[in-house]
This record gives structure tokens, sequence and C-alpha cells, in this order.
């Protein structure tokens, strides 16, 4: 009887440890959470600035278009494969090569 009754304040005690350090010491120092804001960019009917609608096709600048720094883009597969060292993988139910640099 004696077991039991250290077991379950041992269990007790345990729970009261975990959920005082979570609502004492980890729970302060979480940020509150930012509301949304309002997202802005170019009205795809209008061109001006102003709230977009998800299902309105949207206006680009062309910015957003051009490949990033680097990027091999708009060569054939095969330049662009020779373009950068890469690590080769053959195997019975795998094959390719893996860029050795970038993500």
């Amino acid at each position: 009887m004696n077991e039991k009754k250290n077991m379950i304040l041992a269990v007790v005690l345990s729970a009261i440890v975990l959920f005082g350090w979570q609502f004492l010491i980890v729970g302060p120092r979480e940020p509150a959470p930012e509301p949304p804001a309002q997202e802005q960019a170019l009205n795809g009917e209008t061109g001006q600035p102003g709230p977009v609608d998800p299902l309105e096709p949207v206006a680009t600048t062309g910015a957003e278009l051009e490949p990033a720094e680097g990027a091999v883009s708009g060569l054939p597969r095969a330049e662009a494969l020779a373009a950068s060292k890469r690590v080769t993988i053959n195997s019975p139910r795998l094959g390719g090569s893996i860029a050795l640099t970038g993500a």
C-alpha cells in the first residue's frame, strides 16, 4: 500500500513540475503572434496597389520572373548538368546526380 501511495505522489508531483515549467518559464518567453498584415500587391484589374483577391490574377512587374544570381536556367539539360560539379548516383533503383554547390 505504501508503494502505491509513493507512486501516485511521484506522478502528481512530476505533473505539477512539468506544467509549472511550461506555464511559468517557457510560456512568458514565447513572443505573442503578430496579427496578419494586409497583403499589398498590384491589383490585377487596375494595376494599382491594394488588397489582393486570391482568386483574381495579379499583375507582375517582371522582377520576380528573373532567375536568381548564379542560377542555371534557359540552358539545355546536358549543358546545365555540365555547368557544375556533380556526384553521380547509379544503383538498381535510383539513378542521377547531385550538385555539390548550391541548394
